[in-house]
């Protein structure tokens, strides 16, 4: 992961770079608005499942794909965990806060999923993973600290990634799951 630093970038903004190990040409890129955000912390997490390595909600499926599970052990794929929050009072557009003296804050994930077709199977792996890393970092954060998840799904809205980002299940006989590659 690489931070670059504002006049390195763009005045008026922060932000960082994560590069995909494996593929020297691909990586995400998180950029915020100094004047209206902070970037408090950003996380590079690997969404490439190890033996051990699982969501929770994914091992019985992965239990049922052997294949499936070697698959996704060695893929590249990244995800930008970061935590925002709002610009301290006196920055540009206002006070910066919301009214009760307290800043807010936001976790947002970033991240381009596995791309190649058929593979929805994988991105729902990899979802259930992010979302897990999520999670686990939104245990020590206030209750009330929303949760954003942006990049490249390579998905639409039928398929079990985006199922189990707007529900929060995705059933184990769905199709994705049984006939994603």
């Amino acid at each position: 992961m690489r931070r670059h630093t504002t006049a390195s970038l763009m005045a008026g903004a922060d932000g960082s770079f994560a590069l995909v190990r494996a593929c020297r040409a691909a990586g995400l890129a998180a950029f915020v608005r100094t004047g209206a955000l902070e970037m408090v912390e950003m996380r590079e997490v690997s969404l490439a499942i190890g033996p051990s390595g699982a969501p929770a909600a994914a091992a019985p499926l992965l239990d049922s794909h052997a294949g499936t599970r070697e698959g996704v052990r060695r893929l590249p794929t990244v995800a930008q965990l970061l935590l925002l929050r709002e610009a301290a009072p006196g920055g540009s557009g206002g006070d910066g806060s919301s009214g009760s003296g307290e800043r807010r804050h936001a976790l947002v994930a970033n991240t381009h999923l596995y791309f190649s077709n058929p593979a929805m199977h994988v991105r729902l792996l990899q979802t259930a993973a992010l979302l897990e890393e999520m999670d686990s970092w939104a245990e020590h954060l206030p209750a009330a600290t929303p949760r954003i998840v942006a990049g490249d799904l390579n998905a639409d809205a039928s398929d079990a990634a985006i199922k189990l980002l707007t529900t929060g299940r995705v059933e184990a006989g769905d199709p994705d799951w049984l006939h994603g590659g």
